[in-house]
């Protein structure tokens, strides 16, 4: 019996020392503070592979990476259920990653990112990144993110970083124009 005792102890004091090793190099809060640049709707609609409008579905996951420079980066990933796409073609799910999130002992706060909650109504002008497996990025990180207010030709567009508002119908004329 004592054998058992001390052979489990022992195990656990190695599972938890396997974890310690892992986790640990990366077991740090990273603020990320980006530059972004200015983007008038016009660059936005121009630099964009999709835009499209929908309902922000799920929180899929959250993903870290390793960047080039040796830092991690995590990435939440959001699931959107397309109502209306503007530009480009998509199914009726578009996959978004925002940087920033928490992915086991990494937690990683990024400035000027949008805050997207289920059920929250949206249109988003999204860039492709090959590496991401199919997913999307926002152009010009917040200023790519619009809540939609209201409904039919009232419907209204806000950026949730700065509170401006735009007619979501001039938005989408805008996105059609840069075809």
């Amino acid at each position: 019996m004592k054998l058992y005792k001390r052979l489990a102890i022992i195990v656990g004091i190695g599972l938890i020392g396997g974890i310690l090793v892992v986790e640990l190099p990366h077991a740090a809060r990273i603020a990320h503070d980006p530059l972004v640049v200015e983007m008038s709707d016009i660059d936005l609609a121009k630099n964009a592979d999709q835009v499209v409008s929908g309902t922000i579905t799920k929180k899929l996951n959250t993903v870290r990476e390793v960047g080039a420079d040796g830092e991690d980066m995590v990435y939440t990933r959001w699931q959107v259920r397309t109502t209306r796409t503007v530009k480009g073609t998509h199914g009726q799910t578009v996959n978004v990653r925002i940087p920033g999130g928490r992915y086991l002992s990494t937690i990683v706060e990024v400035e000027d990112q949008p805050d997207f909650s289920v059920g929250q109504s949206v249109m988003l002008f999204l860039g492709k990144r090959d590496d991401w497996k199919g997913d999307y990025r926002l152009v010009g990180e917040f200023q790519g993110a619009f809540r939609l207010e209201g409904t039919g030709v009232s419907q209204e567009a806000v950026q949730s970083e700065t509170g401006r508002r735009v007619k979501a119908s001039v938005l989408e004329q805008v996105a059609i124009d840069s075809k």
